[in-house]
């Protein structure tokens, strides 16, 4: 929404001598017989005269406040843990999350709201620039990545039981789209979930060599100990390394395979089959 700042009588504020006649005390909203709000007792005067359509958030207009969400989220700026958290782990860090690293931004200018700052043209940000690169990989996959669109996937999955309330799922493949929840940004998901898109090329343009890739993977082999041994082991994370060795066996293979070729993938017919695969913890 784009407001018109105006004085009583409706005129445009042009400077700030007078920018004190655009606030509505409480006084004045009594007698002019506007309702007042419960949490802002002043208002400002003026009028509705644009509606926003294609928005973005302040941190992509701000160079500054950008460049340390990136940071944050790359791990170059990690997080400080309380003495105690830190005594326990035996780690003084940990990595910043991406709403932590939004809701600090936030944080930092709403205390400096009155200080004027200068704005640049919107810049996606590191996550979004490195989503962007996967998804040329895989041109016909749908990424999405918006948060009411995630929701409703995860309230679908949750009543047809495929997820339980208290999962916290990363992202997903369903239906040809491949869903990343934007309230947990990182690096590892998006990988992972495309990982599924190239295993199901992989697995039904060359059969043989995806064979030979999950044969490799046994309980002897020193990368599934790795994996088992590790403080995030997870079930899931069994998978990973299986994807690992076969683009181990694939990188090796693939002046000889034609169907290892961006362009074949891209052109490939193969869809994703209609049924839930998703990243969680819980």
């Amino acid at each position: 929404m784009v407001l018109e700042v105006t004085d009583s009588n409706g005129n445009k504020i042009t400077s700030l001598e007078n920018i004190d006649d655009a606030i509505m005390t409480p006084k004045q909203q009594d007698a002019e017989g506007v309702e007042r709000h419960p949490n802002y007792p002043y208002m400002i005067r003026g009028r509705v005269v644009a509606m926003l359509k294609d928005t973005v958030p302040f941190w992509s207009l701000d160079k500054e406040v950008g460049g340390v969400i990136d940071k944050k989220l790359t791990g170059v700026i990690k997080k400080k843990l309380p003495e105690a958290q830190a005594k326990k782990k035996g780690e003084k860090t940990r990595q910043t999350t991406s709403s932590e690293a939004r809701s600090d931004a936030m944080r930092q200018r709403m205390g400096a709201a009155s200080q004027a700052r200068t704005v640049s043209l919107p810049t996606p940000t590191v996550y979004q620039r490195f989503i962007g690169r996967l998804s040329k990989a895989f041109p016909s996959v749908e990424v999405v990545t918006s948060q009411a669109e995630f929701d409703a996937l995860i309230r679908d999955a949750n009543a047809k039981k495929l997820v339980t309330s208290n999962q916290k799922v990363y992202g997903a493949v369903y239906d040809g789209k491949l869903y990343l929840n934007p309230a947990v940004e990182n690096f590892n998901t998006p990988i992972h979930e495309f990982g599924h898109v190239w295993l199901n090329v992989a697995k039904e343009l060359g059969k043989d060599t995806y064979k030979k890739g999950m044969a490799l993977m046994t309980e002897d082999s020193p990368y599934y100990k790795q994996v088992i041994n590790s403080k995030e082991s997870e079930k899931s994370l069994i998978r990973c390394v299986r994807m690992a060795y076969l683009r181990l066996i694939l990188r090796h293979t693939s002046k000889k395979r034609h169907w290892l070729q961006p362009s074949v993938i891209r052109e490939s017919p193969l869809r994703l089959p209609p049924r839930t695969r998703t990243s969680r913890t819980g």
